[in-house]
């Protein structure tokens, strides 16, 4: 498995748009560091082979959102993310269309399909109608914290924890880190949001707490924060907005949103995973 995604990696790495930097996981945050002050574009952490396997060969595939017949650019996948007014207004608009694709996708389907599979068709477009955003429990705040996250995740082993061998850096070019899942046109799968949702977080968290982009890797988003709320009102706001930005972070991860809230209290590494 390590071998076939590096020579994925490899393979990828000879069509690869943007500039890459391939360092060891131990050097891959003062690497960052290092292109950040170079001033010649945003960097941003790939992760290793198998993670930047999986971004490349994503945004080398051909792609066009429904209706149109190419991929959005850079800049108009940044400027539809100005449109909305908060984070929130993205999420509420963004999941209203979601649902209307999906309504279309089944009644363009419906006389299609086998009879016994019809009804149930027939439902999954009434519950689509009738859907209301999910909600989470509030839970108890803990009474010890979590330890802190370890720096940079991403350049790290899973199952190990032990540093990455070959861990991958790209500059893009572009002076502002928010817009970087436009650039690699991350996002858009299973309950991960379009990347316009993502440029649209990162720049309302870059406002409120200084959160700086440091990693998309695979799955993962890595962000680096430098004022973190300061009450816990403060947090079980936020904690709220980011369960409906990724519901994972609580119904894969903290179960309740009070822990959730704690950890962004005392965490300036912020992860989020989808599945």
């Amino acid at each position: 498995m390590a071998l076939e995604a590096k020579q994925r990696a490899d393979e990828a790495a000879k069509s690869f748009p943007f500039p890459l930097t391939i360092v060891h996981g131990r050097d891959a945050l003062a690497t960052f560091e290092r292109l950040k002050a170079a001033g010649r574009g945003a960097p941003v952490v790939l992760g290793g082979d198998e993670s930047f396997a999986r971004i490349a060969e994503d945004l080398s595939m051909p792609f066009a959102q429904p209706g149109s017949p190419t991929a959005p650019t850079p800049q108009e996948t940044v400027a539809k993310a100005a449109t909305y007014a908060t984070l929130d207004a993205a999420l509420t608009q963004n999941s209203a269309e979601m649902r209307a694709m999906m309504r279309c996708a089944i009644a363009d389907n419906l006389e299609n399909v086998p009879p016994e599979k019809r009804a149930q068709l027939a439902a999954l477009q009434a519950n689509l109608d009738e859907e209301v955003e999910p909600t989470a429990e509030l839970g108890e705040w803990p009474r010890i914290p979590e330890p802190p996250s370890a720096p940079l995740f991403s350049a790290r082993d899973v199952l190990t924890d032990h540093w990455l061998k070959r861990v991958y850096i790209a500059t893009l070019p572009t002076s502002d880190a928010t817009e970087a899942p436009a650039w690699l046109r991350w996002g858009g799968w299973n309950a991960c949001p379009a990347p316009k949702i993502h440029v649209k977080a990162l720049r309302e968290w870059h406002e409120a707490y200084g959160a700086e982009l440091v990693a998309i890797c695979g799955d993962v988003l890595e962000l680096r924060v430098a004022r973190r709320p300061k009450t816990k009102d403060q947090a079980l706001r936020l904690a709220r907005l980011v369960y409906r930005y990724c519901p994972d972070s609580v119904d894969q991860g903290t179960q309740t949103l009070a822990p959730l809230a704690a950890g962004f209290m005392k965490d300036s590494w912020w992860g989020f995973w989808w599945d």
